[in-house]
């Protein structure tokens, strides 16, 4: 409607070059905030698309054009993308933006003003820069698998841990190159590693102090740090228990009946809800409130916790949040048809402003989807894009 406010990141282009997730994910919350994001993939296309709906959930709202950069004619035509765009992102290994002419350098000197999103792996200039890297070889190699496993055998997380997190920072890093624009006109490299997710994702390991306490660690059998600061097995399921001050833990006693606990421990009133707090994971105290909450579910458990002001949840099964009422309640998911699979559920936005931003409600392109289109809009002919799709340089789909 004429005269509403537009999404924040409306009017912006974004190419996105990479693929599997670091990457893209990137370009995904910039899509989120009103980007007009275009994937550009080479004729193999991105190797990531064999993982269907996971494809669909990094790349939602995207269009798509498939160009040949080994080609003349497709390294021209890229070049006119990168005159028309914003921003670039991609997450290549060092040494192959050179190789195929993506590197800052040469598209500072096509468009000075494109903010350029850098990913790698292990960063630049050391024996590990030329070297592939997984989420797991960079949990193994940061630490965090060992601090997961703790004294037991390593334990590594089933999540994209780094992947997430390296494409929420190299977001962050375009938004504030964005940002200095404005300021003086010019784009500039941004560049962040997914070692940089691994420190990022231990900062709290930089606070070092006398008297700090011990580091939570891990384990295979690892439920939480204290009696009231854990998970507790219901009649059904998990309820995770997060008291943290001395209110939370009066409110647990009260709600549990379990007023004899501080007192067992030698203390009552304000000194034993503190003293419950420090109560160990596995013991007397953990134990009673394991036998309270015995003959509820968790959603039950987690119900009457909070009911009380214990800060409380159940423990949902993988991808649970997916049919979870309060998730649905909330508004964080909504659903996408995508023709191959059919609806799909997703992230609606990572973030929400008081404008008016965008719905996505499109499933991810197939490759080439918007090749034609994308063309058009940057002035080229009929005759040029059917040169084109001749001569292989750029791809549609469906190809005619």
């Amino acid at each position: 409607m004429a005269g509403e406010p537009a999404a924040p990141l409306a009017g912006l282009r974004v190419l996105d070059l990479g693929s599997f997730v670091a990457g893209p994910f990137g370009s995904t919350l910039l899509a989120d905030y009103g980007a007009e994001v275009i994937k550009v993939e080479g004729p193999g296309g991105d190797p990531y698309r064999i993982y269907t709906v996971s494809f669909l959930a990094f790349h939602k709202g995207q269009d798509d054009i498939v160009v040949d950069l080994k080609t003349p004619e497709g390294r021209e035509t890229f070049h006119d993308l990168v005159r028309s765009a914003d921003v670039l992102l991609d997450n290549v290994r060092p040494g192959v933006r050179e190789r195929i002419g993506t590197d800052h350098a040469t598209l500072a000197a096509i468009n000075p003003r494109l903010v350029r999103g850098t990913v790698t792996a292990w960063g630049t200039g050391n024996p590990l820069s030329a070297t592939p890297a997984f989420d797991p070889l960079l949990q193994a190699r940061s630490g965090l698998i060992t601090a997961q496993g703790g004294a037991g055998a390593p334990c590594q997380s089933a999540m994209l841990v780094h992947d997430i997190g390296t494409g929420s920072l190299v977001a962050f890093g375009i938004l504030a190159a964005l940002y200095a624009r404005r300021r003086d006109g010019l784009g500039q490299e941004v560049v962040t590693t997914m070692v940089n997710s691994s420190v990022m994702m231990q900062a709290g390991e930089f606070v070092r102090h006398a008297g700090r306490p011990a580091p939570a660690v891990g384990g295979h059998e690892y439920v939480g740090d204290t009696a009231v600061h854990r998970l507790h097995p219901c009649k059904e399921g998990w309820v995770a228990v997060a008291a943290t001050t001395p209110e939370h833990a009066a409110a647990l006693v009260a709600a549990l009946d379990l007023a004899d606990v501080g007192r067992e421990a030698g203390v009552g009133g304000e000194a034993g809800a503190v003293a419950l707090l420090r109560a160990p994971a596995a013991g007397p105290a953990a134990d009673r409130i394991t036998a309270a909450l015995a003959g509820l579910t968790s959603a039950e458990a987690a119900d009457l916790l909070a009911a009380a002001g214990v800060p409380a949840a159940p423990v949902l099964d993988r991808g649970g949040f997916l049919t979870d009422p309060w998730f649905a309640a909330a508004g964080i998911l909504t659903r996408i048809d995508e023709p191959d699979v059919g609806p799909c559920t997703v992230v609606r936005r990572y973030a929400d402003w008081s404008g008016n931003p965008v719905e996505i409600t499109a499933a991810a392109p197939p490759p080439g989807a918007g090749t034609r289109r994308i063309l058009a809009g940057l002035g080229y002919s009929d005759s040029r894009i059917a040169e084109l799709l001749a001569a292989g340089a750029v791809r549609e789909h469906p190809a005619p």
